[in-house]
């Protein structure tokens, strides 16, 4: 037991409850320090609880974060997963795309192929080959537009090179086409290039320079801007055609009533207008300088402009 005037606070207890023993060191100083250190050795024997007591709930926190984590991957897997499908999807389309495509192109160009091998048949006997030739290549240039310049140039070549040529009888200066009406694979050639979509044409127009297109029906046709210089007209049924901005230069025109021709801007210089009929026509703009015409030259009530040249009526 300590002294008795050396007051002491009561003695603790240990981890399992007993009560500590008080070890007596002769002076209070030596008492003091022994309790204190008592004291320090059962709060250290008391920590290891604390933690046991608190690892625990470390280990299930980490145990309950796997879950999440795990469900985080997975979601981030499906994800790209997803992505992966749709851009396979979409390189499906554009190869199945390219494809349909490439095939079309090839079928235009099998048909186009075919219908000059039909066009390339002469005579009698081939006649319904060519105007089969004919049609396909008009069928041709309305599934594809990108088509119809070369259309254009190849009926073109058709009918200049399937009419007969120009006869020049000395001393006439202006050729003359023998007197018979077209053939009628010329006509039909005809025909489709005075329907065609000429927003198609991208500049390149009709060439039927020289053509003997004697007693053709034009009626309605629409060739704006065609080249018909040098060609023979002689009659011809121009009612209501389009040609605005044609190149008529040393064309012939005669013995046909041919009412509401559109001429604007078309140049006629050295046309022969001997016969003519264009009464009512459109010739604002038109070149009429150096053109030839006579008294049954028929030009009433045709519309001009400030811009018409070569007006003699």
């Amino acid at each position: 037991m300590p002294p008795q005037d050396c007051w002491m606070p009561p003695p603790g207890r240990g981890a399992d409850g007993a009560p500590l023993a008080v070890v007596h060191e002769g002076t209070c100083d030596l008492v003091r320090v022994s309790i204190v250190r008592q004291r320090r050795s059962l709060r250290v024997a008391a920590r290891p609880n604390v933690v046991r007591s608190r690892r625990p709930r470390l280990a299930s926190a980490q145990k309950a974060k796997k879950p999440r984590d795990w469900q985080a991957a997975i979601a981030t897997w499906q994800a790209a997963i997803a992505a992966f499908t749709a851009l396979a999807a979409v390189g499906a389309v554009i190869f199945s795309a390219l494809t349909v495509n490439a095939s079309r192109e090839a079928q235009f160009t099998d048909r186009y192929t075919k219908a000059i091998d039909q066009l390339d048949k002469t005579g009698a006997d081939h006649l319904q080959a060519r105007l089969g030739g004919i049609y396909a290549l008009e069928r041709l240039g309305k599934d594809s537009a990108r088509d119809q310049p070369a259309i254009n140039e190849v009926l073109s070549a058709f009918i200049r090179s399937t009419t007969p040529p120009p006869e020049t009888t000395w001393p006439k200066t202006t050729p003359s086409c023998p007197d018979k009406p077209v053939a009628t694979d010329v006509q039909t050639a005809l025909t489709v290039l005075g329907r065609r979509d000429f927003g198609d044409d991208e500049g390149v127009y009709p060439d039927l320079s020289g053509a003997c297109l004697r007693r053709a029906d034009l009626r309605g046709a629409n060739l704006a801007g065609a080249n018909l210089s040098n060609a023979s007209l002689s009659g011809s049924d121009l009612t209501g055609a389009w040609l605005t901005a044609a190149n008529l230069r040393n064309a012939r025109f005669d013995s046909e009533d041919s009412p509401h021709t559109s001429l604007i801007d078309a140049n006629l210089k050295g046309a022969d207008l001997s016969g003519a009929k264009f009464d009512g026509a459109y010739l604002g703009g038109a070149d009429l300088t150096m053109t030839k015409h006579n008294g049954d030259t028929s030009i009433k009530g045709a519309h001009t402009s400030e811009d018409t040249k070569g007006r003699w009526w």
